[in-house]
């Protein structure tokens, strides 16, 4: 995965450049190029190998709505789901999902709104998971999810940022 965000990483930098001289605001140029040479990298890095946890799992890797194909029933409402897209699938933290999830596929206030209900349920689902598999000497309660959590925003927030443009 550190090749493909490298080259994602790579491609944003060049396009919000390019879309800034286009609007005429070169003078944010050299922010946006600390912001991908620096803060980017340094998230990235420790993102891929230093964020240590007890908790690891396989992590979809590129989890956000478009990458979700949803059934509809005759009322409208989904009734099964089916993840796809699989090519960013990774070794790692469960929380890695989730913010990718609310920062690539809501806006700020549904996050400002829901961020701890989702949490919440997120968090209720992956503990009856540890609970039936995780090892029986690995303690890792809701107060240690949360400060994962809050350890992994910041990692989630600059790898919206430099995706998302590609989204768009």
């Amino acid at each position: 995965p550190k090749f493909v965000y490298n080259q994602l990483m790579n491609g944003t930098h060049k396009t919000v450049k390019r879309i800034l001289q286009l609007e005429g605001r070169e003078e944010l140029v050299d922010k946006v190029d600390t912001f991908f040479k620096v803060s980017v990298r340094r998230q990235l890095n420790h993102f891929l190998g230093n964020v240590s946890s007890p908790v690891d799992t396989c992590c979809h890797g590129d989890f956000w709505s478009n990458n979700i194909m949803f059934n509809y029933d005759a009322e409208g409402k989904v009734s099964k789901s089916i993840l796809v897209d699989f090519q960013m699938i990774n070794f790692g933290h469960p929380a890695y999902d989730v913010l990718y999830m609310m920062y690539i596929s809501t806006d700020m206030e549904f996050r400002n709104a829901h961020m701890a209900e989702c949490l919440a349920t997120y968090w209720s689902t992956l503990s009856s998971y540890l609970d039936q598999f995780k090892p029986k000497d690995i303690v890792y309660d809701e107060a240690m999810f949360h400060a994962d959590i809050k350890e992994y925003k910041t990692i989630a927030f600059v790898l919206a940022t430099t995706l998302l443009p590609n989204v768009l």
